[in-house]
């Protein structure tokens, strides 16, 4: 017991004390900032009215801009799309690849047109997506791989 009250007399403890202390709200601190930077994915778009609700999941956006790009943008191949989510809504983003025939310019403004119309037109979900953002990963040459085949 003696030794618990010299060590407190000392300003060891309180030393102790402080340093566990502020440990622990550096901990907090970090936690906070990487759960708040962390962004979230939707994983549908949920279409409510006086009837009832409609949702239609990632996979199912994704199949349909899949063929709607390979139908209507031969020169593009759809790699992936996500919907990381925002305060007012979600952004499209899909994943590319264009064939360097393509004019990339042109090729993006009818694209950004299509998809726009798709949203609104057939998916009925425009107003949910506030942003589209087209990534393009990868320039393929499909001469230089049908020489090599």
């Amino acid at each position: 017991m003696n030794a618990i009250l010299d060590c407190i007399r000392s300003g060891r403890f309180l030393i102790g004390l402080g340093v566990g202390f502020g440990f622990w709200i550096l901990v907090f601190v970090i936690r906070a900032i990487v759960k708040g930077c962390s962004t979230k994915y939707a994983k549908q778009l949920v279409k409510k009215d006086e009837r009832g609700s409609f949702s239609i999941t990632l996979n199912a956006i994704e199949s349909f801009l899949r063929n709607l790009i390979s139908k209507e943008f031969p020169l593009l191949e759809l790699v992936g799309v996500k919907l990381p989510e925002t305060e007012d809504g979600v952004i499209l983003k899909m994943d590319v690849k264009f064939k360097l025939e393509s004019n990339v310019q042109e090729t993006k403004n009818a694209l950004y047109n299509r998809i726009e119309r798709a949203l609104q037109n057939e998916l009925s979900v425009k107003e949910q997506v506030k942003e589209l953002d087209v990534t393009v990963i990868e320039f393929t040459d499909e001469k230089a791989e049908n020489d090599k085949a």
